[in-house]
């Protein structure tokens, strides 16, 4: 595979992510339209594979190699992100962790595109 194609994946998949986390933000965590449940209970479950040990999907394996390096969260702390967004809580340390996991996803993503576009 080539670097655009492995790197054009990639991005997408962070983009994916990224906007995820974005519309999470946006909609406000305590919103219980289903659409906003919905992508509550989706990050919460990416969450929560990120802390799983299995490495069957490599975008997750490279995501959760990511995230340890550049977002300092242990174990623990995604596993109660991952409680807090699927009962909606919207208290001031959940919304500050998934602002610090959009900027951080934000600045890598611009990275990969940019790695893409061959430097």
């Amino acid at each position: 595979m080539s670097d655009l194609g492995l790197y054009s994946g990639w991005y997408a998949q962070l983009r994916e992510y990224s906007e995820l986390v974005d519309q999470v933000l946006l909609a406000g965590l305590g919103n219980l339209e289903p659409h906003t449940e919905a992508s509550r209970k989706r990050l919460a479950k990416l969450f929560r594979s990120l802390v799983g040990k299995s490495d069957t999907d490599p975008t997750l394996a490279s995501l959760r190699i990511w995230m340890g390096r550049h977002i300092r969260l242990s174990p623990t702390q995604w596993q109660m992100l991952s409680e807090a967004l699927i009962q909606g809580s919207s208290d001031n340390l959940t919304v500050q962790l998934l602002e610090e996991v959009a900027r951080k996803l934000d600045l890598y993503r611009a990275q990969v595109f940019y790695d893409m576009r061959g430097r």
